[in-house]
């Protein structure tokens, strides 16, 4: 029999329809991919035997710097924020450490060590076109000391740290760095935090936002609901439809 286009046709193996992807980015907080425990270990190294919550009270005492430096319009970059919310700290629990101690704990800060699922799951990201990036608060030059130490910039041509704004998250005007820098709808960005404030912020700007808990904090009760919680970053292809 004379092969017929028809015919030919229907040897061929079916094709499954081309499916419009609507989110075409993914932004993370710095904290969702890098792991800030052996800034504590290290802190309670140089003052063994003081309170086991020493590193919560800097890290809290950091955001409170950095919303309140929003709110009173008196910005300084996370760098320094950090390095006061030290110094605070140790004041308020009558403690001292040398100039070089203080210095050598903060560049912890620049040699994070990733989660343990954050280099698979960046290369299953990076692998399906998915355009990555940081939206951190966490000045431009920590993003890349980190992701050097991590061997990861290939996966990171554009970060976006809120010194471009000038104004901390979760102000919107932080969110917005990245439907501005990308150049693509609100509602095409997924946005990844670590905090539970980070999320509700997030997905109050307009984010689809994916949280990865993994210290397992309760959620702000003015989270939106839509926001996937997860305890880690195992569930991010799924929820990206990959």
């Amino acid at each position: 029999m004379r092969p017929t286009r028809r015919n030919l046709l229907l040897t061929l193996p079916a094709l499954a329809p081309a499916r419009p992807r609507a989110i075409a980015a993914v932004a993370f907080d710095a904290f969702a991919i890098f792991d800030p425990r052996p800034v504590a270990a290290k802190l309670m190294q140089m003052l063994p035997g003081q309170a086991p919550n020493l590193a919560e009270q800097w890290r809290q005492k950091q955001f409170e710097s950095t919303w309140l430096r929003t709110l009173s319009n008196q910005y300084a970059d996370f760098w320094q924020v950090t390095r006061e919310s030290l110094a605070y700290t140790l004041r308020s629990n009558n403690l001292v450490l040398s100039a070089p101690q203080q210095e050598e704990l903060l560049d912890t800060y620049r040699v994070l060590p990733l989660w343990p699922d954050s280099a698979s799951i960046l290369a299953e990201l990076h692998a399906s076109g998915l355009e990555l990036t940081f939206l951190s608060n966490m000045t431009e030059s920590m993003l890349r000391a980190n992701l050097r130490h991590n061997r990861l910039e290939k996966y990171f041509p554009k970060l976006l740290s809120t010194d471009l704004a000038a104004v901390f998250k979760p102000h919107p005007r932080a969110y917005n760095l990245a439907p501005t820098r990308l150049r693509l709808p609100k509602s095409s960005i997924v946005f990844v935090a670590f905090a539970a404030w980070d999320a509700a912020g997030a997905s109050r700007f307009g984010f689809p936002t994916y949280w990865a808990n993994r210290g397992q904090q309760a959620p702000e009760a003015w989270m939106e609901s839509s926001v996937q919680i997860a305890p880690s970053l195992v569930l991010l292809p799924k929820f990206l439809h990959l």
